[in-house]
Parts: C-alpha cells; sequence; structure tokens
C-alpha cells in the first residue's frame, strides 16, 4: 500500500498493483504495457518492482528488462522494501560536499535491504565497506551478494549484540 499512496502522491492518475508476480508470469504484464501505446504516450507508462525480498525482486526486474526491445519499452523502478530510494537517500546526505573513497564505512544490521543497498552505494562511492549481522555467515552472503551482482567489494562480519558478549 506504501507505494502506491506514494505513486498518487507523486501525481500518477492510475496505478494498477499486481502481487504473486513472478519471472515466469511477468510477460504479459509487461507486453500489456509496452504494446498499447505508441510513441511519446510510453512515457506516462512505467512499471515498479517493489516487494520485500531483493534477490526475487531483482529476477523480477531482469525478466521485465529481457521482455524490452527496440522501442518497446517504457520505464522500470526496482524498489523493495524501498531499499534503493532509502539508501539512496542516506547515502547522498553523507556524500553531499565530501568524497567517500578511501573512507571507512560500517553498515550495522547489513543483511537486510536496506543496508545491503547503502553498503553498495558506499562502496560504488568508493569506501571500503564492512557490513555487520549478528550471523558471520549472513554476513558474509550478503557480501558475496553484493560483489556478484554490482561487482564491488565488501566485507562480512558479525556485529556482536549485548547478550552474545555476556
Amino acid at each position: 500500500m506504501f507505494d502506491t499512496v506514494v505513486a498518487y502522491d507523486g501525481g500518477a492518475d492510475r496505478v494498477a498493483g499486481y502481487a504473486s508476480v513472478t519471472p515466469d508470469n511477468v510477460g504479459a504484464l509487461v507486453d500489456g504495457t509496452i504494446f498499447t501505446r505508441g510513441g511519446k504516450d510510453k512515457q506516462s507508462t512505467a512499471i515498479f518492482v517493489g516487494g520485500s525480498d531483493i534477490p526475487k525482486g531483482e529476477a523480477l526486474f531482469e525478466a521485465v528488462k529481457k521482455r524490452f526491445f527496440g522501442p518497446f519499452r517504457v520505464s522500470i523502478m526496482l524498489d523493495p522494501n524501498g531499499s534503493n530510494t532509502t539508501a539512496a537517500a542516506g547515502v547522498a546526505l553523507l556524500t553531499k560536499g565530501r568524497k567517500l573513497k578511501g573512507k571507512k564505512a560500517v553498515v550495522l544490521a547489513g543483511t537486510g535491504p536496506v543496508g545491503m543497498r547503502a553498503a553498495t552505494f558506499l562502496a560504488e562511492e568508493g569506501a571500503d565497506v564492512t557490513l555487520t549481522s549478528r550471523s558471520q555467515l549472513r554476513a558474509e552472503n550478503a557480501a558475496r551478494a553484493i560483489e556478484s551482482r554490482f561487482g564491488v567489494k565488501v566485507k562480512g562480519i558479525v556485529g556482536a549484540d549485548d547478550a552474545s558478549r555476556a
């Protein structure tokens, strides 16, 4: 619901939301957007990939892009759980008036959607990034996923809580 409200607040005339969309069944939805309007009329149509699972959202995003060809395409945005917009806003604030290249950055609880995106954006800005998790395996998996998808190096470490330090 959040994304729908934001879309309307942003000026959208109509929003059609769909649930349970997968890379296997998204084709008909994409075709309905790219073939129904011609030329400049397409600029009024966009596909927003939301959800709560970044890897599933990325797979869906890639499946949508694969349906496009030639002039048969519309704008598309990926933002599961607001991860891209929230992380981008935070990193933009950090970079305002300063460079991050060579700086050290630690993203606490960095294995969630916003943390992973923030770590990615910071690394893309040249920072030496470490993300934390309560689980070493989860931290390492998140760091590997970021490196695999975006080609930037991020370290994953365990961040102990009070109970585990006692």
